[in-house]
Formats: C-alpha cells, structure tokens, sequence
C-alpha cells in the first residue's frame, strides 16, 4: 500500500511541477512576493503593495531602480529629475546613476518617487493583457 502511495504521490508533484512551469498553476502563478526576499529586475513594471507610516496598505504599479543603471541606460526620462535632485554625476558615462528606489508608474509617461512614508512591502508580475 505504501509504494502506491508514494508513486501517486510522486505522479502529483510532477504535474504540479509540469503545471507551474507551463504557467498553468494560476493559484502558484499570481503570488505576492516579499521584498524582503527578492526585489524585481529593475525597470520591469509590476504590481505592488504598499504600506505608509500608517499602516494603510494599497496596490498600485511600480518598477524598482537597484542604484545601478544611468539615467542614458534607462528606459524613463531621468534626466530633469537627476538635476534637480542632485544625483550623482559620473564623467565617463556622462550620465546621472539613479538610486535605490521603487516608482510608482501610471503606465504613460509619468512615474512618481515613492517616498519615504511610504514601503514597497511585496510584488508580483503583470498579469498577461486581456485577449479577446
């Protein structure tokens, strides 16, 4: 009784390995994902629950920068914010190196700074667009 239990055992754990690696496993799919366990690729948008001072907690869209890529490499018009912000400047690159810090991004062409009242505590992929 045993080792058929433990080969239909074995069976379930392959097509749920089979199922997540197809994306079918909606329920593994659409997980939030800690912070503090790992941070998205910078500059990909996602979901993300924020949390303020306050303890209020909402959704919204948002990209991660990781203090690594230059206002020339990246995708968003950094370059006004960089002056007035006095980022720091690198002569080689002649580019500005964006901080460490979460945008929140209204999906055109306006991103916003979350600030310092407010926490990025976890995030998920987009969702695939609705196909008709």
């Amino acid at each position: 009784m045993a080792n058929k239990t433990e080969k239909i055992l074995e069976a379930l754990a392959d097509y749920a390995t089979e199922c997540y690696a197809e994306g079918i496993a909606e329920g593994i799919k659409n997980k939030w994902i800690p912070c503090s366990e790992r941070k998205p690729e910078p500059e990909t948008r996602v979901i993300v629950t924020v949390k303020s001072v306050t303890n209020h907690r909402y959704t919204t869209t948002a990209f991660y920068e990781n203090g690594k890529i230059n206002t020339e490499d990246s995708g968003y018009g950094f370059t006004e914010t960089a002056h007035d912000r006095g980022w720091e400047y690198v002569d080689e690159e002649d580019a500005f190196i964006i901080p460490e810090s979460w945008w929140e991004d209204d999906g055109g062409e306006n991103v916003f700074e979350i600030d310092d009242d407010y926490e990025v505590i976890a995030w998920q992929p987009l969702p695939e667009p609705y196909k008709e």
